[in-house]
């Protein structure tokens, strides 16, 4: 289902592309995230797959940031296409959390993949639900700024 759906994601977004494209040479920059991420070879497979099956098409994949630092490269017109979580999208949209006001120079095409959090504690761990971790020291990885977000919403939820 997964392939699937990331797959039938491709297409959609290929033939909007596609009739962009058949215009002449299209340039293209994808927004994508840190080199060492998800996002980067994602989007790099996914330039790579629209510059082979699309005439004209030339898509370049960006490393970046990740997803606030691609919303803010959408609104200032310095990319054209972007990966960015939906959560960051909602606070963008409403001008909530790390943004101050709203932006909303950007529309959704596709949703690419579900993106799953993994919670782990130690076997010794009094936590055995996610509701035991109230109280107790979470770590939440490196303070990576796109990172910051997604564990914001962690503390407020076990808070």
């Amino acid at each position: 289902m997964k392939k699937a759906t990331i797959a039938l994601a491709l297409c959609v977004a290929m033939l909007g592309l596609a009739s962009v494209a058949m215009a002449g040479e299209v340039k293209m920059i994808l927004a994508t995230g840190g080199t060492a991420g998800t996002y980067y070879p994602f989007g790099g497979a996914m330039a790579k797959i629209w510059n082979s099956k699309i005439p004209g098409m030339n898509v370049t994949a960006q490393a970046t940031g990740a997803s606030i630092e691609n919303i803010r490269l959408m609104n200032k017109d310095e990319v054209e296409l972007a990966l960015v979580q939906s959560d960051n999208i909602d606070w963008a949209f409403y001008g909530k959390e790390v943004f101050k006001e709203k932006i909303t120079k950007m529309a959704a095409i596709a949703v690419l993949y579900p993106e799953i959090v993994h919670i782990v504690v130690r076997g010794d761990s009094p936590a055995k639900t996610f509701a035991d971790l109230k109280g107790l020291k979470v770590g939440v990885g490196l303070p990576v700024a796109e990172r910051k977000p997604t564990s914001g919403n962690s503390r407020k939820s076990t808070a």
